[in-house]
């Protein structure tokens, strides 16, 4: 099977990822930015395909072409849409990602206006594709 994880940044991909499927899916490749990056990752998502190995693909939107090559290996595809209940708590965890450090860090730079962030708001949903 393959898990499409998508979501717009600071979504919650990576937290959902962790709580809610790492267990079951113990396989994640993350789409990049870099071309390098993404290169290698495609070079793995071939991999696994030919393999017949399930993992998760977390990117901020699903690729057709990824469902028609899984589809084309006898996957079941499946996508998952992360969400925040307001597109304020999403900028909210970018900054504070950055502020740690992590991606986005060039923008840490700027200032926030929220305070500390709250983990509700996630919602996800299961679609076929």
């Amino acid at each position: 099977m393959l898990l499409i994880l998508c979501g717009a940044p600071g979504a919650g991909k990576t937290t959902f990822y962790e709580s809610k499927l790492h267990e079951s899916f113990p396989i994640q490749l993350k789409a990049s930015a870099s071309p390098l990056e993404q290169a290698e990752i495609e070079q793995q998502r071939k991999r696994l395909l030919t393999e017949g190995k399930s993992f998760v693909y977390q990117s901020p939107a699903v690729d057709p072409t990824l469902v028609d090559a899984a589809r084309s290996h006898g996957f079941e595809v499946r996508a998952i849409f992360i969400v925040k209940e307001h597109p304020d708590l999403n900028a909210a965890r970018i900054f504070s990602r950055a502020s740690r450090g992590g991606l986005f860090a060039p923008v840490a730079g700027s200032s926030p206006t929220q305070g500390p962030l709250p983990e509700r708001g996630n919602r996800a949903r299961v679609i076929g594709v």
